[in-house]
C-alpha cells in the first residue's frame, strides 16, 4: 500500500510547470464556452459572480481530474490494462472534480445562469438534487474524457517516434558495421596472386641476374609496406591515399613491363584531407585490368587531381585521369564501387566517369 502510494505522489508531483499552465489554459477555454448565455442577464445583480464561477469551475474539475488521472498517465503499463485504467481514472476524475467544485461553489454561495434567471423573476430555485449533479458529472466527463484521450494518442505518438529513431539509428549503425566489414575486407585484400606472380618474376629476375631485380624487391616492399598498415585503420587521408595508389603502378608496371608515370596535383592544403579508405585503389585496379584485357597494355600516365568544392570548400573532389579511353564501361564492380562511395556519405557522394579521345577521367565528389 506504501509503494502505491509512494507512486501516486511520485505521478503528482511530477507536474510540470508546462502542463500546469496548459491545463489551466484549457480550462479557461471551456469556461468560455457558456459565458455569452450570461449576456441575458447581465442587468441582474451578481452577474459577476456567476461569470467567475463559470471560469473558476473547469479549474476544479481539472484538479479533480488530474489526481486520479496522473499516475496512470505517468505508469509504464499498456495495452488493455491501461486502457480500463485510464477510463477508470476518467470516470472516477469527473465525478471528484464534480463533487469538488460542487463543494466549493456552493461554500462561495456563486449564482449560476438558471439562479440568476429564477431572481430575474423575483423567485428562489429549488434546491439541486442528486439528479442535477449526476448531469454536472456526465456533462464534465466529455471534456474529461476528450483530453485523457488526446493525451495519450499523443504519448503514443511520440513512443512510436521514438521507437522508430531508435530502429533507424540501429539499422544506420548496422549499416555501419556492415560498410566497416566490407571495407576492412578490401583493405585486407592485397591481391594474393599479384604478390605471387611477382615474388615469381623477381626470383626469375636474381636468377637472370638481372640489375633490375633489386628495384623491383624493393617496389614490392614498399607496396606491401604501405598497403598492410592499413589493415587495422577505419579511415584515410590524402597523402596515404596517393602513396598507395603510387606503390600499386610501381609494382604493376613491373609485372607488366609497361612503365606508368604517376603524377598528383592539389593544393598543399589538401595533402592532409580526410576520406574514405580503399575507394581509388579499387577504382585504378579495375581500370588497369580493364585497360590490360581490351588493349593489353596499360596507361603510359595516371595523374590524381584534388579541389575543394562547396562552402568553405570543405567539400573533395577528386579526379583519376587515366592516358587510355574507353575504361569506364558499367560492370558490376564499378556499381560496387559507386555504392560504396554512397554509404560512406549517407547517398550524398557521386562517381562519374566519362572518356575523351585520349584520356578516361574518374571523378569522386566527396560532400562535406
Amino acid at each position: 500500500m506504501s509503494r502505491l502510494a509512494s507512486r501516486t505522489w511520485a505521478a503528482w508531483r511530477s507536474l510540470t510547470p508546462r502542463e500546469a499552465l496548459s491545463g489551466l489554459l484549457l480550462a479557461l477555454l471551456y469556461g468560455l464556452i457558456d459565458l455569452p448565455e450570461l449576456v441575458h442577464v447581465s442587468d441582474v445583480p451578481g452577474w459577476q459572480l456567476a461569470v467567475a464561477r463559470e471560469l473558476l469551475k473547469p479549474q476544479l474539475v481539472l484538479l479533480g481530474l488530474l489526481l486520479t488521472w496522473l499516475p496512470v498517465l505517468r505508469s509504464q503499463l499498456e495495452g488493455g490494462r491501461r486502457i480500463w485504467l485510464l477510463v477508470a481514472a476518467t470516470v472516477a476524475g469527473a465525478l471528484l472534480g464534480q463533487g469538488l467544485a460542487q463543494g466549493v461553489i456552493h461554500g462561495l454561495a456563486w449564482p449560476d445562469y438558471e439562479a440568476l434567471l429564477w431572481q430575474r423573476k423575483g423567485m428562489t430555485r429549488p434546491p439541486l438534487g442528486w439528479q442535477q449533479w449526476l448531469s454536472g458529472a456526465l456533462y464534465a466527463l466529455i471534456p474529461c474524457g476528450l483530453l485523457v484521450a488526446l493525451t495519450e494518442m499523443q504519448r503514443r505518438q511520440t513512443q512510436a517516434q521514438a521507437q522508430l529513431d531508435q530502429l533507424l539509428l540501429r539499422h544506420s549503425a548496422m549499416a555501419r558495421q556492415a560498410l566497416a566489414s566490407r571495407l576492412a575486407a578490401l583493405q585486407a585484400q592485397v591481391e594474393p596472386e599479384l604478390l605471387f606472380d611477382t615474388l615469381v618474376d623477381v626470383e626469375q629476375a636474381y636468377q637472370d641476374s638481372s640489375a633490375e631485380a633489386p628495384a623491383r624487391l624493393e617496389r614490392l616492399i614498399r607496396h606491401l609496406r604501405v598497403a598492410l598498415p592499413r589493415l587495422r585503420e577505419s579511415g584515410s587521408r590524402l597523402e596515404i591515399e596517393t602513396e598507395l595508389l603510387d606503390s600499386y603502378l610501381a609494382v604493376m608496371s613491373d609485372r607488366h613491363r609497361s612503365p606508368v608515370q604517376f603524377s598528383t596535383d592539389w593544393p598543399e592544403a589538401l595533402r592532409q584531407r580526410t576520406l574514405p579508405p580503399m575507394l581509388l585503389l579499387p577504382l585504378l585496379q579495375r581500370a588497369l585490368r580493364l585497360a590490360w584485357q581490351r588493349q593489353h597494355s596499360l596507361p603510359t600516365q595516371a595523374e590524381l587531381a584534388a579541389r575543394g568544392f562547396g562552402a568553405g570548400e570543405q567539400g573533395l573532389s577528386l579526379t583519376l585521369k587515366l592516358s587510355l579511353p574507353g575504361l569506364c564501361g558499367d560492370d558490376a564492380s564499378l556499381q560496387e564501387l559507386a555504392a560504396r562511395l554512397r554509404d560512406c556519405s549517407a547517398g550524398l557522394a557521386r562517381l562519374r566517369c566519362h572518356s575523351t579521345a585520349g584520356h578516361t577521367h574518374f571523378t569522386l565528389e566527396l560532400p562535406p
